[in-house]
């Protein structure tokens, strides 16, 4: 008696033409019993290839092939991990089946999943030949175990056949990870060693040579950015595989490792503390939020100090699967600025021939902050915090704030006080009788005073900084500031017992 042969679904063009021909696929009258492969050759169209497989197993298709992977890269090692995450991404989509073409490749250009390229001279192999041969000799007719998947650029999966458990872990980010750790509990292993190889672009083609890690229930790995790693561990006993073990099981506890730094908001005891943040957009970014929780602990918000806090990420999706990520967070070095803020320029009255005398906290700062602590707070007048008792002269004097934080980091702010005469009896205030042109000026300023005599003049920056100085002027001069930068500066007229003070804009 003479079987039929196996039949494949027609390797359509599209996810979409295969969906829709499993779709038309009657089980009722038996007609998935006609085939036992469901295929499909691009992979374009509007359909996940989640939603094809799905498909598939709808009419209990035995296997599930993908027969040409677009975006496939070309011979250059730095597609090496491009082209990985594009086969990994098929595998987390439930394929368990690839075909690819040998011939034609990249130089013909041609992004498809093609083990062998055709240049001008010769023939060479895909970046991808080794890998792609060493993840069917693993796993051929074995069977996928779910990892759940926590970071949007890191891909774990594990297969077993027989009696070999194999772990490939894809790291497509720019970072490295201190460790990766994937639990060994519910397997029986021979001599608790993982043979390794991995590859990057400081790596031939081929992988690195084979290497042996120790460990008891479990092995651990640093992760370094852009690499594939596989790990392959012999069991004592063979684990039955094939499409039959569907569900798939679970290879639980695989945990990352990262390192993250905070910046301080204390100094206590010589040591620099930092709140904690919620780390999980962090150090998980692109985490899937409707279907993962993520716990934190310690919780966001709670005070840490110094280097090497260790905090978990616990990860677990609604079937029970669970990740941890161990992340070690250092507080950085206070090198934050302090803020100190000051009052508006304001104007003050004496009575004729007085000066002011400052009155309590009247010119102290409107508000100072830190994220550590203010150790010092000083002013450009008696170069320590108070003012109180400070006497100021007729005309404008500018007052300078500045802060100092516990870590030397240092800010300022300014501010004018103008003292002004009142006229007894009259609140109306006496007109000037300096005048001051052209303003703004380019080279020379010129000043006319209707008192009788002028005993200096003098330029200061709005600091308060002498700049320059000239002693009997009489009542009519200039002073070349042809010479200096631009800015605003403050033009200082003495007369008798008044000083007068006027803003010079030099262009």
């Amino acid at each position: 008696e003479e079987k039929m042969p196996e039949l494949i679904v027609p390797s359509s063009w599209s996810h979409d033409v295969t969906i829709d021909w499993l779709q038309s696929v009657n089980k009722q009258e038996n007609e998935h019993e006609a085939f036992s492969i469901a295929s499909t050759h691009n992979t374009g169209g509007n359909y996940l290839g989640e939603t094809l497989v799905n498909q598939a197993k709808r009419v209990e298709a035995k296997e599930i092939w993908s027969t040409e992977l677009h975006e496939w890269g070309g011979v250059e090692s730095s597609e090496e991990i491009k082209n990985s995450s594009i086969l990994w991404r098929h595998i987390r989509d439930g394929f368990n089946g690839f075909a690819t073409w040998l011939f034609y490749g990249n130089y013909a250009g041609r992004f498809h999943a093609m083990l062998w390229t055709h240049p001008n001279k010769g023939i060479r192999k895909s970046t991808k030949y080794e890998i792609f041969k060493k993840l069917v000799n693993n796993t051929n007719r074995g069977y996928y175990l779910h990892t759940p998947p926590i970071h949007s650029n890191v891909h774990t999966a594990a297969f077993v056949r027989g009696n070999f458990l194999n772990v490939w872990v894809l790291n497509n980010s720019d970072v490295s990870f201190d460790s990766l750790t994937y639990n060994l509990e519910s397997f029986h292993t021979e001599a608790h060693v993982a043979k390794e190889i991995r590859w990057n672009a400081q790596t031939p083609r081929s992988g690195m040579n084979d290497a042996f890690i120790p460990g008891s229930e479990s092995v651990t790995r640093n992760i370094a950015p852009h690499s594939l790693y596989s790990f392959k561990v012999k069991l004592t006993e063979p684990v039955e595989g094939g499409y039959d073990k569907q569900p798939r099981d679970t290879l639980s506890g695989i945990s990352l490792s990262d390192t993250v730094a905070i910046q301080a908001s204390g100094f206590v005891d010589g040591v620099y503390q930092g709140n904690l943040p919620a780390l999980a957009d962090s150090v998980l970014p692109g985490w899937d939020k409707r279907n993962l929780n993520v716990t934190q602990v310690p919780e966001p918000g709670t005070t840490v100090q110094g280097r090497g806090n260790k905090v978990v990420l616990k990860a677990s999706n609604q079937k029970g699967d669970t990740t941890r990520v161990h992340v070690r967070v250092n507080v950085l070095a206070d090198t934050e600025k302090p803020t100190v803020k000051c009052i508006s320029d304001t104007t003050v009255y004496v009575n004729t021939d007085t000066v002011y005398t400052v009155a309590g906290d009247e010119f102290a700062p409107a508000d100072t902050s830190d994220n550590t602590s203010i150790v010092q707070l000083t002013n450009n007048i008696t170069g320590t915090q108070p003012l109180e008792g400070t006497t100021l002269p007729l005309g404008t004097t500018a007052i300078s704030w500045i802060a100092k934080d516990i870590a030397g980091n240092q800010n300022y702010c300014r501010f004018d006080v103008t003292v002004e005469e009142k006229i007894t009896g009259n609140r109306r205030i006496r007109k000037s009788k300096i005048s001051v042109y052209p303003n703004p000026v380019i080279r020379k300023v010129y000043f006319h005073s209707e008192e009788r005599s002028v005993h200096s003049v003098s330029l200061t920056d709005l600091t308060g900084k002498l700049l320059l100085r000239k002693t009997n002027v009489g009542t009519n001069g200039s002073i070349d500031l042809s010479w200096f930068e631009s800015g605003i500066y403050l033009f200082r007229v003495k007369t008798g017992k008044k000083v007068y003070t006027k803003k010079v804009v030099k262009n």
